[in-house]
């Protein structure tokens, strides 16, 4: 297994890594080959002569079809291009020991010039040593190196290096190499919910790609089409995105994401009518075992602009199996009404999997038979279905709820 050499560089050390995952040849074999005895071909790299036996060099598929040449069979000598001189030597170094000692700033050089000379075994080592070193300043430029040499040794590097990107998204995003991936790229990077961020900051990384990419509109009509706007609080879709210069000739397919899923949604561009706004969030500790008789948890009060505002957790009382979330406005009292469009977030550990959703209501006291007034709530039943809570929702028995209130007067 590779090892790590050094943890740093200094003035006279280098960081390295030891690969060691190779098939060594017999000990007589290797040591013939360092006195240069019986070597019968000569590999010619950078003008550098590398004496080596036909025997070992076939051990890569791509000198063993070079030595089948008929020109090759009878000078038993190979010109290569597109490599270095000092890659060519560790590769060569690799096939008689099974090792080589790699500095750390050439191993991308190396896996390259490996997957060059179809050397399978050192391919998927330097694949290995590569994907367990991933850094917000690596991840991108090496999955960009896997996709491009497309072997099936360098598939778990790719699959990584994409998988660190998504976890590690705002790191990845602050980088160069972000600004310089292609629209394919991109796409593949921000689709589906992989992404652990909002879709706010996926947003804004987007623009940010944009600015620097300047893709056509086709491009970034088909990057915004992985953008989850309905997950967007009103207030940023309405203060970032409808103002953003390079949506503007996007505005429909805006609209039809924001409206997939919640056809009754407005985003009010106006700030007339708005009274206040406000987020609360809140955490439910000991979930499993909170709640009264009938399954229901209140959250306390909380203000804003001179209203009151609380959430209550439904534990399967309103629709067996599910859990609903509701939003209440006590002083919403008498012939007193109060007007809010508000979202209801469910929290997850991987933030794009959290649940949003989004209503308007007018709230009012409410007459019931036999209760007399009560304050009116207005949320979901079914918010979510109790058996998936445990899916990222739930930690340490914890549940966190966040609703953001826009409070109007229209």
């Amino acid at each position: 297994m590779p090892k790590r050499a050094h943890d740093a560089v200094d003035d006279d050390q280098v960081a390295a890594v030891e690969l060691s995952d190779g098939e060594p040849q017999p000990e007589r074999q290797i040591a013939l080959w360092r006195a240069s005895t019986f070597c019968d071909a000569t590999v010619v790299v950078e003008g550098r002569s590398f004496a080596a036996h036909r025997l070992v060099l076939a051990s890569s598929d791509f000198m063993s079809t070079c030595l089948q040449s008929s020109m090759t069979e009878q000078t038993g000598r190979v010109e290569l291009h597109d490599i270095s001189a000092s890659s060519f030597e560790l590769v060569l170094e690799y096939l008689y020991t099974g090792k080589a000692r790699v500095a750390v700033r050439s191993l991308v050089e190396l896996l390259e010039a490996a997957a060059m000379l179809q050397v399978q075994p050192l391919v998927a080592e330097l694949a290995k040593v590569l994907g367990a070193g991933l850094a917000g300043d690596n991840c991108l430029d090496l999955w960009a190196t896997a996709a491009r040499l497309g072997l099936p040794a360098v598939k778990p590097l790719k699959a990584a290096c994409l998988k660190f990107a998504c976890e590690s998204f705002a790191d990845v995003v602050s980088t160069t190499s972000f600004l310089s991936l292609s629209c394919p790229q991109l796409e593949c990077l921000i689709r589906g919910r992989r992404v652990h961020a909002s879709e706010e900051t996926v947003f804004a990384a987007v623009i940010k790609w944009a600015r620097a990419a300047q893709p056509s509109p086709g491009e970034l009509s088909a990057i915004l089409q992985h953008i989850h706007f309905r997950d967007m609080r009103p207030s940023f879709v309405s203060s970032e995105v409808l103002t953003e210069p390079l949506v503007a000739e996007h505005m429909q397919l805006v609209a039809k994401r924001l409206l997939s899923d919640q056809p009754q949604r407005r985003i009010h561009l106006e700030a007339t009518g708005r009274v206040a706004s406000l987020a609360y969030t809140w955490k439910v500790p000991s979930f499993s075992v909170s709640g009264d008789s009938e399954g229901r948890v209140y959250s306390p009060i909380f203000r804003s602009g001179g209203d009151e505002w609380q959430l209550k957790l439904s534990k399967g009382g309103e629709v067996e199996g599910y859990l609903g979330i509701f939003l209440i406005c006590p002083n919403a009292v008498g012939d007193v009404t109060v007007k809010a469009d508000f979202t209801l977030k469910l929290h997850n550990q991987t933030p794009r999997k959290s649940v949003q959703k989004w209503a308007e209501h007018e709230f009012k006291h409410t007459a019931k038979p036999h209760m007399g007034w009560i304050n009116e709530d207005w949320g979901w039943q079914k918010f979510i279905e109790l058996e998936k809570l445990s899916a990222g929702f739930l930690v340490d028995d914890t549940l966190t709820v966040e609703v953001s209130i826009e409070r109007r007067n229209e």
